[in-house]
């Protein structure tokens, strides 16, 4: 089941320096726009519309859409740390 019209919808609105391309590598660049969306729980015109925008994900998003591919989020961008505002952590 998808959740694009949920959560992801909401958070999607706050980018971020998280790039969908980056996760996109991560999981199997070869993989079909399809299977990449089923791994992410999400439609494929997500990944379409990820793929073919230079849109950058939130924080909140990135680290659904990597924990769902089975990810930490810093596997995937390096950099992670460095961009979390670690007072905003619970």
């Amino acid at each position: 089941m998808s959740t694009d019209g949920g959560t992801l919808l909401a958070l999607r609105r706050r980018r971020g320096p998280f790039a969908f391309e980056d996760l996109r590598r991560r999981i199997g660049a070869d993989l079909d726009d399809g299977t990449v969306a089923s791994l992410l729980d999400i439609s494929r015109q997500s990944v379409y519309r990820w793929r073919h925008s230079n849109r950058q994900m939130s924080a909140d998003v990135a680290d659904i859409l990597a924990t769902r591919a089975g990810f930490h989020p810093c596997e995937v961008w390096p950099d992670w740390w460095s961009w979390i505002d670690l007072e905003e952590l619970p």
